[in-house]
């Protein structure tokens, strides 16, 4: 009213449930908060520049929805003792665009579009005239300059003397040709990838979506590119189709970072589909009235407001065990809409459209507690009647379908753009209540199988989520979610407050791995999903079960990341993994290496991600870290071999390998000798330190250097998880007969050895509770040359190509030989 207006001005409808009665007020009723705390933080606020987009000026006095982002991430690093970190734009946008895109690309080709899809259709054809067009520029960085001479004349691998000829492939690239801190070999490598990916294009035998993933092409330009240029409407009819219904979930979505790249993914498609239907409407306007109705005169705000608001109720789906975590994930969205806003004064409302209302996209609740589907839900319920069974499962259909109902209608009121408040506020109302009422039931259905607890305590610790109730409409109606995308609590099951239960996965004993089995079964049979993970999961015997539910009728991409000697994550010292698994399943499963990488290289990371593939049989917990074909061959060639150390090894003997079982980033340690420990002057023995017996002295000089060799670093590096050094990663490298008594490897071995004490030191450290420590620490790298001539010696016996020889010689050569791994040992 114009009394209200004089008073505060014209402030517009917003809706949004920001403005809801929060739950605090509800837990406190009584509360009164001085008028003087406000007029202090209203004080504060005055003092920064607050806008929408992203400018940033010299005065360091400005707000944007960033510094939410921010802020979470300043607070979720005091949640580490959860398990949880803040996901940067990059993880984000690559785990999302290999998901969203894939999924729409299938479902489109499911279609009357599908000659588009055929090998000589349009989406292909458009691809082989592309030329490097979807080729990232980082890739193909200098292919278009020559190779000196000195770098050249090693590529012929069928000419004799390969080693001498590529003496100087380990020197830094000249700056014209190279990436950042790229030496000659790497710069080869990648020019090679490059030409190869190109002709691949060229000749046609890139025709499969899931491909792009494979050869890391930019598959965001290349969809949009199909469709700004298609002529075929149908295309664009039946892609916009499966834009408006596709699901994406982030089971644990914190304040929203991958909610945020589904975004961003999705919403310039919105956009050129838009464009495209608009354009083919004004040519024939009996083309997509439907789609082009949902906009006209409904909407007062532009379109880019349209398309937020569409992705944000029809696509966008997160759950979060922590409140606060998702009160800042619907803010930061709401802020993403309010910044395309055009504010007209004199417009009714000022021109702004109501924001949607999301509070039931992204819910609050315990991702692992609570029933997923209606299977899992009747396998907990016995009955020795069957009726009785049968009329609880009629009563709770009946009850989700009317939920369901609700909430249709509840998005309905909001997409169809009416400003009728009350028929709203009913509508949410009708909702929250049939919601209630079906959540009491479920929980207590739950209840009765915990005994350690009261109800009301057993609610407040597990905090319930029944997706089968929260999302039936997705989990009955579509068979699951669509695309689910993520970065799960990386947290073991003695660190959480909460009992889990009905997990095929218990035996991990890792959170992350229930997360990934709870949302494979949210997962709809054509969904596609993926997370980053710990790299245990390509490498730790208790996650073998988890790997095989990922890869069961999936196609599957595992990019491996080190944390030295810069790290995805900069709160979490440790090595992770993402995977991705899409539908349309192949045998093949596509691997990288242990990607390492200096800071400055962040920006290119993703854009240089190189996958190969791996056609064998997985009959091993590990899923081998490979670079290249050369790779696989030499891992073939080390699986045939029949001796491990097993038959050498015995309980007891005076005849010992030492070796320490953690430390050594870019070397292992093995001795024929103690080496030495000094704690608080008194000499003993390392904890980390162990040995394995033999039956002969020679065995132990031929062993110390066969594990000292950069073919075990290769071996290491490529199957463990490069935290322990564990027995059955030093039983698992075989080698062929004869190899341990060849008196050219124990005569190296020997050599090794006494290098290895001439190039030691005492490394002095004061502990906390323990003192003084002084351990013998080795400097390998000096050893180097009697490494790679052990390398030699195995190379003949392995039967190793020179060009497999060559690569295993210089295995992690960058960052193996610098400055940084003096005392690397420890």
């Amino acid at each position: 009213n114009e009394e209200f207006e004089t008073i505060y001005g014209r402030i517009p409808y917003l809706n949004g449930g920001m403005f809801d009665e929060h739950q605090l007020e509800k837990q406190y009723e009584g509360i009164d908060i001085a008028d003087e705390a406000f007029e202090e933080l209203f004080g504060f606020f005055d003092k920064w520049r607050w806008h929408l987009d992203t400018r940033i000026t010299a005065t360091g006095k400005d707000i944007n929805p960033d510094v939410l982002g921010y802020i979470f991430e300043q607070y979720i690093n005091d949640r580490a003792q959860m398990g949880v970190y803040y996901t940067k734009e990059d993880i984000t946008e690559y785990i999302g665009k290999n998901c969203i895109i894939p999924f729409l690309m299938d479902e489109a080709a499911k279609t009357s579009s599908a000659k588009d899809f055929k090998s000589d259709g349009f989406v292909w054809q458009m691809l082989r005239e592309s030329g490097d067009r979807y080729i990232y520029s980082a890739v193909g960085k200098g292919c278009d300059k020559p190779l000196p001479y000195y770098i050249e004349q090693g590529i012929d691998t069928s000419a004799p003397n390969l080693l001498e000829r590529r003496a100087r492939w380990n020197e830094k690239t000249h700056d014209e040709l190279a990436l950042p801190t790229e030496i000659w070999r790497e710069t080869v490598e990648r020019r090679e990838r490059y030409f190869g990916i190109k002709n691949k294009i060229a000749s046609g035998e890139i025709t499969q979506i899931n491909d792009f993933i494979t050869y890391n092409l930019d598959i965001r330009q290349f969809v949009y590119d199909l469709l700004a240029k298609t002529e075929d409407h149908l295309f664009i009819k039946h892609f916009y189709s499966a834009l408006q219904q596709v699901t994406i979930l982030d089971p644990t979505c914190g304040s929203g970072a991958f909610l945020f790249a589904a975004l961003n993914i999705l919403e310039p498609l919105y956009e050129v589909c838009l464009d495209r239907m608009a354009e083919f409407n004004g040519k024939n306007d009996k083309l997509f009235t439907d789609e082009l109705y949902e906009i006209e005169n409904k909407y007062r705000s532009n379109i880019q407001h349209f398309i937020y608001k569409s992705i944000i109720l029809r696509n966008l789906y997160g759950v979060d065990i922590m409140v606060e975590a998702t009160e800042i994930a619907k803010l930061r969205l709401f802020l993403k809409m309010v910044a395309v806003v055009d504010v007209d004064r004199r417009a009714d409302n000022l021109g702004l459209d109501p924001l949607p209302d999301i509070d039931f996209n992204i819910r609050c609740g315990n991702t692992l507690v609570g029933y997923a589907t209606k299977d899992e839900l009747m396998n907990d319920v016995s009955f020795g009647d069957i009726f009785a069974r049968a009329e609880f499962e009629e009563k709770i259909d009946v009850e989700m379908q009317k939920v369901a109902m609700a909430y249709d209608i509840f998005k309905q009121i909001q997409l169809s753009q009416q400003d009728n408040i009350e028929e709203f506020k009913r509508a949410k109302d009708a909702l929250q209540t049939r919601l209630k009422e079906l959540n009491e039931l479920l929980n207590r259905k739950m209840y009765h199988s915990v005994s350690a607890y009261s109800y009301e305590e057993w609610l407040a610790s597990h905090q319930p989520f029944h997706w089968l109730a929260e999302f039936y409409q997705i989990i009955q109606g579509n068979g699951g979610f669509d695309v689910i995308i993520g970065n799960p609590p990386y947290l073991e099951v003695r660190q959480i407050s909460y009992e889990v239960s009905n997990f095929k996965t218990l035996d991990s004993g890792a959170v992350h791995v229930y997360c990934i089995e709870r949302s494979l079964s949210l997962l709809s049979p054509q969904g596609n999903i993926s997370m980053i993970v710990p790299l245990a999961l390509v490498c730790t015997q208790r996650m073998t079960l988890i790997q095989k539910l990922i890869e069961e009728n999936r196609s599957a991409w595992y990019a491996n990341f080190a944390w030295r000697p810069a790290k995805l994550f900069d709160a979490v010292n440790r090595a992770l993994t993402i995977f991705v698994a899409n539908s349309q399943p192949h045998t093949n499963k596509q691997t990288t290496p242990y990607i390492k990488w200096a800071s400055e290289n962040r920006e290119l990371l993703f854009k240089t991600i190189a996958y190969c593939i791996y056609n064998n049989k997985r009959d091993s917990f590990w899923m081998p870290k490979l670079h290249s074909q050369i790779e696989n061959n030499i891992l073939q060639k080390v699986l045939l071999m029949s001796f491990n150390i097993g038959y050498y090894a015995i309980k007891k003997s005076a005849h010992k390998i030492y070796y320490r079982t953690t430390g050594g980033l870019y070397w292992k340690v093995f001795t024929n000798f103690p080496p030495r420990f000094v704690c608080n002057g008194e000499e003993g023995s390392s904890s980390r330190e162990t040995h394995i017996s033999v039956k002969e002295e020679n065995s132990t000089k031929s062993f110390v250097a066969l594990f000292s060799s950069n073919l075990f670093w290769w071996w290491y590096t490529i199957t463990s998880n490069l935290r322990d050094l564990n027995p059955s990663d030093i039983a698992g490298l075989k080698f062929p007969q004869g190899l341990i008594e060849c008196n050219e490897l124990q005569v190296l071995g020997a050599k090794y050895i006494i290098d290895l004490k001439q190039n030691s030191t005492m490394l002095v450290r004061e502990q906390k509770g323990k003192g003084t420590t002084q351990t013998q620490s080795f400097r390998i790298n000096q050893s180097k040359p009697i490494i790679d001539e052990i390398d030699k010696v195995l190379a003949k016996h392995y039967g190793f190509t020179d060009e497999e020889l060559d690569f295993i010689i210089n295995y992690d050569i960058k960052y193996r030989m610098g400055s940084e791994l003096d005392n690397d040992n420890e």
